[in-house]
């Protein structure tokens, strides 16, 4: 095997590991889609925002051939209700974007869905309480540092948009099978 394909191999088999890992999420998975959907068919709304590269999810739910039905880019200005679920997609847990947009909203009685990476402390960070220990449902891609390891130390290879896609379709499955199965 040519040493330019070392890297790819590792990285597909590292992916395929984590992709396998979600299989634990299955029964918060199916719950949180429950959620979802209930916002969906009542009067509420199904609100998506993200950090960084994880907009991409934001993005594929509202805008994507793969939409889920209803899905709504949130912002600030948007005033949110008991009915509604608002999806934040962060590539951290300390995050502090994430954790203001928690602030924002948790008073309004909106059911929180965090999907997020790596464990990385932004500086000056409380870690005791993150953002993600306020949501409803919170789903950990695994990706926590670069899955590649490079002759230098370094690693390289943070699939953190790649494994919360993997999460957003079992979200996405299970709300259209249950939007089906209402209509």
């Amino acid at each position: 095997m040519p040493k330019e394909d070392v890297p790819l191999k590792i990285f597909d088999t590292q992916v395929k590991g984590l992709v396998n890992k979600l299989i634990d999420y299955e029964e918060e998975l199916e719950d949180a889609a429950r959620v979802m959907a209930q916002s969906i068919v009542s009067d509420g709304h199904l609100y998506w925002t993200g950090e960084k590269e994880m907009d991409g999810i934001t993005l594929q739910a509202c805008f994507g051939t793969d939409g889920i039905s209803g899905s709504k880019r949130w912002s600030k200005e948007i005033t949110l209700s008991e009915m509604d679920t608002l999806v934040i997609v962060s590539p951290s847990k300390h995050s502090s974007w994430a954790n203001d947009v928690v602030d924002i909203v948790k008073d309004s009685g909106v059911s929180i869905i965090a999907v997020y990476s790596h464990e990385i402390i932004e500086e000056n960070s409380d870690q005791s309480q993150t953002w993600v220990d306020t949501c409803d449902f919170a789903f950990f891609t695994g990706v926590d540092k670069g899955l590649v390891p490079m002759e230098s130390g370094a690693r390289i290879g943070n699939p953190h948009l790649l494994i919360a896609l993997q999460i957003y379709y079992q979200l996405y499955f299970a709300v259209a099978e249950m939007l089906e199965e209402h209509d």
